[in-house]
């Protein structure tokens, strides 16, 4: 048996094939583990640099006979990650899985690797090559896993099995599923899935038929959605769309609103069935708990499941979801980008009375719920990301709190919304009317600023260095890097201009880049110098880490400061005194 890893380049391919070898070894289990790019380079006594030197097409050639040579070695299992720009064929016998992460369609940038687009800035360069690469994957893999960003393991036994795996929750099968024959189905058959949804608008006939060929009958949700007048024997799910059921239905759903959710609550009306199912967009935090309070009136026999365009409630659904009679998850897009996805549901805790979150807009590449994730498991809680926008935070964190979150992490832009929110604050929150740091309890909110903390431990690394000390933007953390760089140049991100006091100007030793990609920004010029990029954002689609690769420039990333304030946070979550 051979599996192929493939996916885009800096989804962690290379660590997730480390992480297979030490969990291998640790179960006894036997496979044979290759990293291609580290064959080429071992077996042809020529880096992957000096290949790209000679041009692209040299290095393709090499690829393809290494990778020919690896599948031609005997091994029961050998597993193979391949590079994002790897060109095929696919053989036929071997088993794709595509590695994800949610941050892939954002392009990145990377240090230490050969350009391949020299003449397209770095970014630019990555997201040239995207939409190829991306419809090739799709087209190859037998199996998706989107990997959390930060992933630190905890998901080997998707591809080595070594016990059990149980998921008692709802699964729709897609077309692609059945790419590569039975394979997909037999693989999770003793997953403990509760059901397994199969839609008249999605499933072709043949599939609908294997499928209930391989599936236990008890086991199979048979959805209809486009046949009026007629309905599956056995289990079934009916859309209230088409009207009222021929027969009795197990399940009835509601899809698309009708007005105002009092109208859509209504829809079911009279109607009998074993459950209900509210599955209609919901478009504020006010309409979500609506259809929280809906559900709360008849949980064994209701399933409120919010949609959006963006996935925004999909940690409503991660919490709450394993709690109602109905709760779908995915490991790929699935059928809503809703669902919560795999490693939710593998490696957080379900949720008992609390929860902890990280709160802000954007959230989704968040290293979060991975970093705090160890932290609360040992609490019994599970660590969400929830995306919050600033004009909806006074609503949307009473509704959080009435849910039970007693922990948060805040990040911009709702730092100083949150400052106003706290009934008690540490002198670090009060110096910079901010707070990045929730502890909520019934009798109050109490708040911190660990940002500046990390900030002044990482300022006193340069503080015996000569030179000008640049902030490059900064939105809702210039308060922060001021109070741990006191002499600070500061430089709006939009314009390149000097904020005012910032005028007189020499040569930065430390460029403290603090603007976002979803930002308008500019680049430094020439008068910036060459001194360090100091990042406070740890994505890799950052312009910080872009000038610095475009410029060859000394990096940190953010993901240094990152670290340190999110244990800073861990230590005021202990303290529940303070």
């Amino acid at each position: 048996m051979t599996t192929l890893l493939i996916g885009h380049r800096g989804t962690g391919k290379s660590a997730f094939l480390q992480s297979l070898k030490v969990y291998a070894r640790a179960n006894s289990l036997s496979a044979v583990f290759y990293d291609l790019d580290k064959e080429i380079e071992s077996r042809g006594g020529r880096t992957i640099a000096q290949l790209f030197a000679d041009g692209e097409t040299v290095f393709r050639v090499a690829e393809k006979k290494t990778f020919a040579a690896l599948m031609a070695e005997e091994g029961s299992h050998k597993i193979i990650a391949l590079g994002a720009g790897f060109e095929g064929p696919m053989p036929k016998e071997a088993r794709v899985l595509w590695l994800r992460r949610e941050s892939d369609g954002s392009g990145r940038s990377f240090l230490g690797r050969p350009r391949l687009n020299p003449s397209l800035t770095p970014h630019a360069e990555y997201m040239h090559r995207y939409h190829i690469r991306e419809h090739r994957f799709r087209a190859w893999a037998h199996e998706q896993l989107v990997l959390p960003e930060g992933y630190a393991g905890g998901l080997e036994d998707f591809v080595l099995k070594s016990h059990a795996i149980f998921l008692p929750f709802d699964f729709t099968l897609l077309p692609a599923h059945f790419r590569g024959g039975d394979a997909f189905i037999e693989k999770r058959k003793t997953w403990g899935t509760r059901r397994w949804e199969l839609r008249d608008d999605v499933l072709t006939a043949v599939q609908m038929s294997r499928a209930n060929e391989l599936l236990p009958a008890e086991k199979i949700l048979s959805s209809v959605r486009t046949a009026p007048g007629r309905i599956a024997q056995g289990p079934s799910d009916w859309a209230l769309e088409l009207g009222p059921p021929p027969a009795p239905a197990q399940i009835l759903s509601l899809h698309e609103r009708d007005g105002t959710l009092a109208n859509s609550f209504k829809k079911f009306g009279s109607l009998r069935a074993e459950i209900y199912k509210l599955a209609v967009n919901i478009d504020s935090f006010e309409e979500l708990e609506l259809g929280h309070d809906w559900w709360l009136r008849d949980p064994q026999k209701r399933a409120f499941l919010p949609r959006s365009k963006d996935g925004r409630w999909r940690w409503y659904r991660s919490l709450f979801g394993a709690r109602m009679p109905v709760h779908f998850y995915r490991e790929d897009e699935g059928s809503a980008a809703d669902q919560p996805l795999y490693w939710q549901m593998r490696l957080q805790p379900e949720l008992n009375h609390h929860f902890a979150a990280v709160l802000g807009s954007p959230v989704g590449h968040s290293r979060s719920p991975v970093e705090h994730l160890d932290f609360f498991k040992e609490r019994g809680m599970p660590f969400v990301a929830i995306p919050v926008n600033e004009d909806e935070f006074a609503v949307a964190f009473s509704f959080l709190r009435k849910l039970g979150l007693t922990h948060a992490a805040v990040t911009a832009p709702l730092k100083k919304a949150a400052f106003q929110i706290c009934g008690s604050l540490t002198p670090e929150a009060q110096e910079l009317n901010a707070v990045n740091t929730l502890r909520v309890s019934h009798e109050t909110i109490q708040g911190h600023n660990t940002d500046v903390l990390a900030l002044k431990e990482i300022a006193a690394e340069f503080a015996a260095t000569p030179g000008e000390v640049w902030l490059w933007g900064g939105g809702g953390v210039r308060s922060s890097v001021r109070a741990a760089f006191p002499n600070l140049k500061e430089f709006s991100a939009r314009t390149g201009l000097p904020r005012a006091g910032s005028e007189n100007f020499g040569q930065a030793k430390v460029l403290i880049w603090a603007a976002g990609r979803a930002r308008d920004f500019r680049f430094p010029g020439e008068e910036a110098g060459a001194g360090l990029v100091l990042d406070l954002n740890y994505a890799d689609d950052s312009p910080g880490l872009e000038w610095a690769v475009m410029r060859n420039l000394p990096y940190q990333s953010g993901l240094k400061m990152f670290k340190l304030q999110a244990g800073f946070q861990r230590t005021f979550w202990l303290n529940e005194k303070t």
